[in-house]
Order: structure tokens, then sequence, then C-alpha cells
């Protein structure tokens, strides 16, 4: 969840760690390149790890991206190992091969 408030209000006697969520913060409330990049690498990283090693299965992950300006270069994104990478769809494509632009949201 990114908000406004480095520390909402609404979360004032809450432990921000113990939210089954993660919480940051931009002076817009947008995602952008460091927050995306930040949550690859503490979040993303980490989880597929260990979803992998539980299904015991062998370290490796792609993760399929669209050109959104937020998202960083391919070169930043990957584990240190290179089991791990960010792979982005072509131009133009996503309304092709995401389901939400396919005409879902048009129906809710």
């Amino acid at each position: 969840m990114i908000g406004i408030a480095r520390s909402p209000r609404c979360f004032h006697h809450v432990n921000m760690k113990a939210l089954p969520f993660e919480y940051t913060n931009s002076k817009n409330a947008w995602m952008n390149r460091s927050i995306f990049e930040d949550w690859f690498h503490k979040t993303f990283m980490p989880a597929v790890w260990a979803h992998l090693r539980k299904l015991k299965q062998e370290g490796k992950a792609l993760l399929l991206l669209d050109n959104c300006p937020a998202h960083p270069t391919a070169e930043n994104l990957f584990s240190r190992d290179g089991k791990i990478k960010v792979c982005y769809l072509l131009k133009n494509t996503t309304s092709e091969i995401q389901p939400l632009d396919q005409g879902i949201i048009s129906v809710i």
C-alpha cells in the first residue's frame, strides 16, 4: 500500500511491521522507481525464494511487467545469482494480454 503520510493516523496505535501488507509513502501516493526497486529486492525476491523452497523447485523465476514509467530498467531488477529476472512486455501489447484491459473493468 502506498500512501502520502509517512505514519498515517489510522495506524497510530498499530505496529506497522505486523500489518498483513506493506506500507510505504510517496508525496503523491503513487508508485515510483525507488519504491518498486525496494519492493522487488526486499519483498518479492525473498517471497519467491521461500515459495520455491517450499515447493522443492529449482530456484528460477521470471516476473513479467508492463512498461510503466514507474518500473526501473530490467538491468536493476535481478537476483545476485541471476536466477530471478524481470522481462518487460513489448510496448502497446498490455491491452491485448492483460485481463483487466480486455473488458473486465468495463463489466464491473
